[in-house]
């Protein structure tokens, strides 16, 4: 029997992955917000959207690369500091599928990336959620 006090969750499902590269993680930067603030790659999945599907589809959308989906390695619900709503993001661990290929940057949704190495990422303001996605990533992957 249901706890009558429970509140389903209703939100926003976003998808994001941790691509490293001799040893650095990808960030990127959306022009769409109005502070310097980076982020992991991915984005919103949609209505019958399989996961790892929906995360493919915008990393190709978002720096016009392939990537294997690997495991996830992280999990939160948070509230979106732009929309004040419930959101739920899935963090996978991925690898490009052509590490020599040039990156496609969609110009509405990426105006910058950088490859940043652990001891780096103190230098770089990033959304508190995937702030602690990275440490947990680093926590687990670089021991």
């Amino acid at each position: 029997m249901a706890n009558a006090t429970e509140v389903h969750f209703e939100g926003k499902i976003a998808q994001k992955v941790i691509i490293e590269k001799e040893n650095k993680v990808l960030l990127m930067r959306d022009p769409r917000e109005k502070q310097i603030i980076w982020e992991i790659p991915g984005g919103r999945m949609n209505i019958n959207e399989e996961p790892r599907e929906a995360v493919v589809r915008e990393i190709l959308e978002e720096l016009g690369v392939e990537i294997n989906v690997g495991e996830v390695v992280y999990m939160e619900q948070f509230i979106h500091v732009n929309e004040g709503k419930r959101a739920f993001v899935i963090v996978y661990k991925a690898t490009l599928v052509d590490e020599t290929k040039d990156f496609a940057l969609s110009e509405e949704e990426v105006c910058e990336i950088a490859w940043v190495s652990a001891e780096e990422f103190a230098k770089y303001e990033l959304f508190p959620e995937y702030q602690r996605a990275i440490d947990c990533y680093f926590a687990n992957y670089h021991k």
